[in-house]
């Protein structure tokens, strides 16, 4: 991410003692300020410690109502490259929040303080206590925000010094390749197990390679699903589970009638005189109904967590 424009605002001189050697050098130098994750600055060539454009005090007499008296600003056109650990393991519905905090090296916070930054897009500006601001983006798939944080203190270098910074809120703001390439074709191989049911038990060839075929494909499926890497367990996995449990199931059932029917003991649940084939397509069409209600509750509950994100 980059932040291609800084204006800080310092307090008015009442509150501390201006130096009176070198001011600029000494209020501002490239390597004055530290970014917390920072990879990488660049800076503007027609900006520097030899520059002076950057730099504005209103005196007190100014009627202007936009700056207090004896306001000083300074400002400095960088492009600062920060690093944001993200968690993915709510994907592809994940939502993250990455703080660019910055902070003085040189100077404690009883010599200069920072205000809480004002960050400009375009005619847009948000600043500390107002909504965050949204940033338009064709490159990534997030809706992304950002908000201004307020001015704190923070111990290092054995002095307190003055932090202030910006945060960015990224929220994934489409599934669409998901949902046609993945959610509805492994959905429709879950339902799909279900006509394994209406499928006599002696036709091996046709129920066991139904359900093996389903569950290879919804393997492959999940297998070019273009997602992070290093994730973990996420959303996509608890679907994958979700999705082939009821082919795995439909795998054990159909092993279980089997068993009853190569074995001829059928006939010892429940009333001898009961045919063994009636029994076994009550428990197929018990599995059938269990099956279909599982899928049914899995999709809503799995789409209602989804969307409560």
């Amino acid at each position: 991410m980059y932040i291609s424009y800084i204006l800080l605002e310092l307090f008015s001189e009442e509150d501390f003692e201006v130096p009176q050697n070198n001011f600029i050098d000494l209020l501002w130098k490239q390597t004055s300020i530290l970014f917390k994750n920072s990879l990488g600055t660049d800076k503007d060539a027609t900006y520097g410690s030899g520059a002076y454009s950057y730099f504005w005090h209103i005196p007190r007499e100014s009627h202007s109502t936009h700056f207090y008296p004896h306001l000083m600003q300074f400002g400095d056109v960088i492009t600062q490259t920060v690093s944001c650990e993200m968690d993915f393991t709510l994907f592809p519905f994940d939502h993250h929040s990455c703080d660019m905090i910055f902070y003085l090296t040189q100077h404690p916070s009883d010599y200069v303080m920072f205000d809480s930054p004002m960050v400009f897009k375009g005619q847009n500006n948000v600043s500390i206590g107002e909504e965050s601001m949204n940033i338009p983006t064709k490159r990534l798939p997030y809706t992304i925000s950002v908000e201004s944080l307020n001015t704190s203190i923070v111990y290092t270098l054995n002095r307190k010094r003055s932090a202030t910074g910006v945060r960015f809120h990224f929220a994934r703001n489409s599934i669409g390749l998901l949902l046609g390439g993945y959610y509805v074709p492994t959905g429709i191989f879950a339902s799909l197990s279900l006509v394994s049911f209406i499928i006599k038990p002696e036709i091996v060839p046709g129920r066991m390679g139904l359900l093996v075929t389903l569950f290879l494909i919804s393997t492959n499926v999940y297998g070019q699903v273009d997602a992070p890497k290093g994730r973990g367990f996420s959303l996509i996995e608890l679907w994958m589970l979700g999705t082939n449990f009821p082919i795995l199931a439909a795998i054990v059932e159909y092993g279980y009638v089997l068993i009853l029917q190569t074995r001829k003991i059928a006939g010892t649940f429940g009333n001898e005189e009961v045919d063994g084939l009636i029994y076994l397509k009550k428990v197929d069409n018990f599995a059938f109904i269990l099956s279909f209600v599982y899928q049914i509750f899995f999709v809503c509950i799995y789409w209602i967590i989804a969307h409560s994100l």
